[in-house]
């Protein structure tokens, strides 16, 4: 449920030899996650602290702590020698006496007066710190719920420490998903955790700020829903709702393949999100069914936003990310930019490892996996229908085809999918109003049941982070 990987993708090879067309996959075989990369710039060195910084100011700490002692020590000495030798002036005048006096009245008005001066400042300073504490933000101290969410009332006054942990949904690169539980209500969340120091090195800033601004603003039934954010010293929190069903992924590995009319079901509820997303002027670009979780009605919820972005209808984006069976071919053509059409490659993608449990474009490495997209997309290969003897309706070629067109232009949307052949039984006010029974129904047992999400490895959670020492400015508004 975390974030995906991010590291250099590999430019496909023009000269790398490719097997005949043909997506082929052994009965039985397990399926492997995939995780979600970009093509990154290498790490600027200018980033990096000088070398010696951290040594060079420790030493110059201890080097005036020393000096401050060794001057106290001199002051102490010489006092102790003015005090041990004996006065050798010769006895003081009643007049020197009297006006030695004088001078010592008016030494002690002049202390008392910088001593109360003192204390004022002290004083002074101790209203500022208790005004300044009393005026804190709430996002210092307190969960900031979603601008005009249904659920903000859940969060009034609250803080991390108010959220039980209760287990561990899921790990990402920089990013930790645990399963919490309100102490006050007695409600149970999703609780993203995303560390900042981590972030900043993976240059995933931007896309950590577009999560949470489209999310923030998507209040969709298969959508997943933000609730509230917070940050502290070290990391980014968001809290969503509870999504026990597992995962669509999970569905697969254990089903293998699905028939039609299952693979109906989710595609729908998929579509219907897309679509929704679209409307808001929103891309996703990171489709799989590692991405899709299922709530406890079995229906759909697409997660993980680290890809998404704000694009006009008509605007292009040239960022080459995702999972790289699923990149559509103009992402790859990065010249010419990609827009909200790659979405709809992406669901053509899963239709076809729904049912045949294996993508078309799926070969031993990236970039054999891209020079196969770009075969295609140049009209020198043809999707392979025949895998491991599954049969296929025609409705379902056309479509995959109509959504896997090269030509992001000519690509199927939205309302020609809802209108195709394929999907010609499909109730879609019925589904989205989730009245249609999901052809597998998860196990929950209760709001804190998060044994769908048992059997993986997560590693012990991370201990003594140190606070994030960049600019502050990139998550000013989370």
């Amino acid at each position: 449920m975390g974030c995906g990987a991010s590291s250099a993708i590999p430019a496909p090879n023009p000269t790398a030899g490719v097997e005949p067309a043909g997506a082929t996959r052994q009965s039985g075989k397990p399926r492997t996650r995939r995780a979600s990369i970009e093509a990154v710039e290498p790490e600027d060195d200018r980033e990096r602290l000088p070398e010696g910084k951290g040594r060079t100011t420790k030493k110059s700490g201890r080097a005036r702590r020393t000096s401050v002692e060794e001057v106290k020590a001199l002051q102490h000495e010489s006092s102790e020698d003015e005090i041990a030798q004996p006065s050798r002036l010769q006895p003081k005048s009643v007049a020197q006496q009297r006006q030695d006096r004088r001078r010592g009245s008016v030494e002690q008005e002049h202390a008392a007066l910088a001593a109360a001066a003192a204390a004022a400042a002290e004083q002074e300073s101790r209203k500022k710190k208790k005004k300044k504490k009393k005026t804190k933000g709430p996002s210092d101290e307190y969960l900031l719920p979603v601008p005009h969410s249904r659920f903000a009332a859940d969060f009034e006054r609250t803080k991390l420490s108010d959220l039980t942990k209760l287990a561990i949904l899921g790990v990402g690169t920089f990013s930790r998903v645990s399963l919490v539980k309100h102490k006050r209500t007695g409600k149970t969340y999703a609780l993203k955790k995303m560390n900042k120091q981590t972030v900043d090195k993976l240059k995933q800033k931007k896309h950590i700020m577009n999560e949470k601004s489209i999310l923030q603003e998507m209040d969709h039934p298969f959508v997943i829903q933000l609730h509230a954010t917070f940050k502290d010293p070290v990391s980014l929190y968001m809290v969503t709702e509870p999504v026990l069903g597992g995962e669509l992924f999970s569905v697969l590995t254990r089903e293998e393949y699905l028939e039609e009319r299952q693979a109906q079901f989710y595609v729908g509820c998929i579509v219907l999100a897309l679509e929704a997303l679209h409307a808001k002027n929103n891309v996703y670009r990171d489709l799989k069914p590692e991405n899709i979780l299922l709530d406890s009605q079995g229906y759909v919820k697409v997660c993980d936003f680290g890809f998404a972005k704000k694009l006009m209808q008509t605007d292009t984006t040239t960022t080459t990310c995702g999972t790289p069976e699923y990149v559509s071919p103009e992402m790859l053509n990065s010249s010419n930019g990609h827009g909200k059409p790659t979405d709809w490659w992406c669901v053509g993608i899963l239709i076809y490892e729904c049912i045949f449990a294996t993508t078309p474009f799926a070969a031993r490495d990236y970039a054999e996996t891209y020079e196969q997209i770009q075969r295609y997309a140049g009209g020198r290969m043809k999707i392979p229908y025949d895998v491991d003897g599954v049969s296929i309706s025609k409705d379902c070629k056309l479509l995959i085809g109509g959504l896997l067109s090269p030509d992001p232009t000519r690509r199927m949307s939205a309302v020609a999918i809802k209108q195709h052949g394929w999907f010609k039984t499909m109730n879609w006010d019925a589904l989205l109003k989730k009245q249609i029974t999901a052809p597998w129904v998860p196990t929950v047992r209760s709001e804190e049941d998060a044994s769908n999400f048992e059997g993986e490895e997560y590693g012990d959670e991370p201990t003594n982070e140190k606070p994030y020492n960049g600019d502050p400015e990139w998550f000013r508004d989370f």
